[in-house]
């Protein structure tokens, strides 16, 4: 889908909140329903992506509904991955650094985040792909290839040369030039078959040469036998004007294209292995020869009381292969491959990445997330999961968001009236809920980013001249820097700002939030916070299981230049759709924090770090540790996560 933007109402703007276990606040107002932080794993428009009738069509064409041939994005209980169909779900154009990777199969231009599966089954980012070039101790990436992508435009010649195949292989011709026909002799050329989409191709096909025929029934069939349809002409005119068309074969690649196309529709299978098959035998052989021209190995089989056959070789890419070049109309056949396992398939290997800069690139969702480009397995966007997109589904396809779990990081739906209503509930509200660990304070915001844009900007910004002239405790809590322009208001004993700053790596940024400004951002617009004199705080979180305490202690230095009240911490919690994300993007560390006991035990590996960090640097009385209740099975000692549940922070309010 498109980017969705608007707006949508809202009842009571300020919701009490349970976030006083982190000792964040007693109250939350959230600005909007949605995120355009999301991750987008992209590719230029020109990219081939291959349907699941394994024809290669540009990615700038497609659209939602269209269905792709996709794979198991995971291997499956039998260990490999199978083929299926993949239907995209949403499409979403924008402008972002790309690279060229170059493989011995081709080359493919992508976001630096995007997925790619590699021959071990592992799935690896643009970025973190090693090149051949790079001559590297450990060598270079591969990528599963399904074989080489091209896409062939419809021609006059590759239509006749269709026309041609489909009489050769399953058509029935009665016209002589010389003959006179009269009464009920008369001459007619018929197609009729059990696939109907050939026969609506060839009326579509002979109009263009100006014979009209229509599909009419032929067979109604019965339990045993499919219905039959049938083109026809019985027009001495338009059989004149067919048998001249059809009397001299041209000699063009497009003409040789279409009629293995329309004799594989007449006369061809697909069942493990792809054959042609008849009783004339030179017509196989003239299949065979345009075959040839093609690249193509057809071996010729005669089996007892069968007809003579042309069996391909090559194996599975060749099968891919075939279906992509000569593209014949009958998906049934093609879509056999549905199912079958994801083995046997070419390794590609990257020889070279290229920086190509600024580009228009093109983020698909498919209901497999997963899909072939350009020749290679790749991988689409995955988007966490939060009760308040699985709770108000029907609320936000209202708005056009159809499936708010994929479209996340592309719709954005603002709450206008919130400064107005908020106003209406200050005047009226009696009591105030103050929490020994809340202390009364207001957060803006829990579920989405109060500066994501101007317009959330401007309504966080009346926001907080509403809470401030009642007399009220804001936190605010964002990723952008669009704060800085608010310092007016925001310089305040009873409003202190924060941002996440899990790590200090732009490059590791990228992968895990390629849309949100860059941590490098973040730091700059805390220190102009900090020159300024606003009250500050840090969230440094969530962190990757990759850092060190060594990390802790230079991450803790550069955090104690800005003066922050508080820094709160916990590490990265990978388990379900988030890890399978940051797998997408390439980040393999996230394998060692996906089961439960691996995730605790990297939680406490790195709270005891970061801990040893902070008593180095001098900030221990600063660090607020924010545990999650489930690790208390995991400890010896249970008060060392309740301890901190509820706990107050050391910051200090009017």
């Amino acid at each position: 889908m498109s980017t969705v933007t608007g707006t949508e109402p809202i009842v009571n703007p300020l919701q009490n909140s349970n976030l006083n276990k982190k000792g964040l606040c007693d109250y939350v107002i959230n600005i909007a329903s949605g995120c355009l932080h999301g991750c987008t794993f992209c590719l230029v428009p020109e990219t081939l992506i291959l349907y699941s009738d394994l024809t290669w069509r540009k990615l700038e064409h497609a659209k939602v509904g269209d269905v792709l041939l996709g794979f198991d994005e995971n291997p499956t209980s039998h260990v490999y991955r199978f083929f299926r169909k993949s239907t995209i779900e949403a499409i979403q154009w924008s402008k972002q650094e790309a690279t060229k990777i170059v493989t011995d199969a081709g080359e493919v231009i992508a976001t630096s985040n995007h997925g790619w599966l590699n021959c071990r089954g592992k799935w690896l980012s643009t970025q973190n792909l090693t090149t051949v070039s790079q001559d590297r101790k450990d060598g270079f990436s591969t990528i599963k290839s399904i074989g080489l992508a091209n896409h062939f435009a419809v021609t006059d010649d590759y239509k006749l040369g269709y026309i041609a195949g489909m009489t050769e292989g399953d058509g029935t011709f009665r016209f002589d030039p010389n003959e006179i026909y009269k009464g009920d002799y008369t001459p007619y050329w018929r197609v009729a078959l059990c696939d109907f989409e050939p026969l609506e191709r060839l009326v579509e096909y002979l109009l263009e040469f100006d014979i009209s025929v229509s599909v009419r029934p032929y067979y109604k069939g019965n339990d045993n036998h499919r219905e039959a349809k049938k083109v026809e002409t019985r027009s001495q005119a338009q059989c004149e004007k067919l048998f001249n068309l059809l009397a001299a074969p041209l000699d063009t690649v497009e003409y040789h294209r279409g009629f293995i196309s329309g004799f594989f529709d007449a006369e061809g299978s697909f069942n493990q292995s792809l054959r042609l098959s008849q009783k004339i035998l030179p017509v196989l052989h003239r299949v065979q020869k345009y075959a040839k021209s093609f690249g193509f190995s057809f071996q010729l089989e005669k089996y007892e009381n069968c007809c003579f056959s042309l069996r391909l070789l090559g194996g599975f890419s060749e099968v891919v292969r075939f279906f992509s070049t000569f593209c014949p109309a009958i998906t049934r056949k093609s879509e056999k491959m549905i199912g079958g396992a994801l083995k046997g398939i070419k390794a590609a290997k990257v020889i070279d990445k290229i920086p190509m800069g600024l580009v228009d690139v093109v983020d698909i969702q498919t209901s497999t997330h997963t899909f072939f480009a350009n020749g290679l397995a790749t991988h689409n966007c995955y988007v966490p999961s939060t009760p308040a997109i699985r709770t108000r589904q029907a609320q936000l396809q209202k708005k056009g968001v159809n499936n708010p779990q994929m479209d996340w990081g592309q719709y954005l739906l603002i709450r206008e009236d919130i400064p107005e209503k908020l106003n209406k509930i200050l005047e009226r509200k009696r009591t105030w809920n103050v929490t020994p660990s809340g202390k009364g304070v207001v957060l803006l915001c829990s579920g989405t980013d109060p500066y994501q844009n101007k317009q959330t900007a401007e309504i966080t910004r009346r926001v907080v001249q509403i809470l401030s002239e009642k007399g009220k405790r804001v936190r605010i809590l964002t990723r952008s820097p669009l704060w800085i322009n608010d310092l007016d208001i925001l310089i305040n004993p009873n409003i202190t700002v924060g941002m996440s700053l899990p790590y200090l790596d732009d490059q590791l940024s990228r992968q895990i939030e390629p849309q949100a400004p860059p941590p490098s951002k973040r730091y700059e617009a805390l220190l102009k916070g900090r020159q300024a004199g606003c009250r500050l705080y840090v969230a440094m979180a969530p962190t990757p299981p990759s850092l060190t305490r060594d990390d802790f202690e230079k991450y803790l230095e550069k955090m104690m230049q800005l003066e922050p009240e508080v820094i709160f911490w916990e590490p990265i919690n990978a388990r379900g759709t988030n890890g399978k994300r940051m797998l997408a993007a390439g980040l393999e560390w996230v394998n060692s924090v996906m089961t439960k006991r691996s995730w605790a035990e990297d939680f406490l590996r790195q709270w005891d770090d970061m801990e040893a960090a902070a008593i180095a640097v001098g900030c221990k009385d600063r660090l607020h540790i924010w545990p999650d209740p489930g690790l208390k099975k995991y400890v010896d000692d249970p008060n060392k996560v309740g301890n901190w549940l509820y706990h107050p922070t050391v910051e200090k309010w009017d």
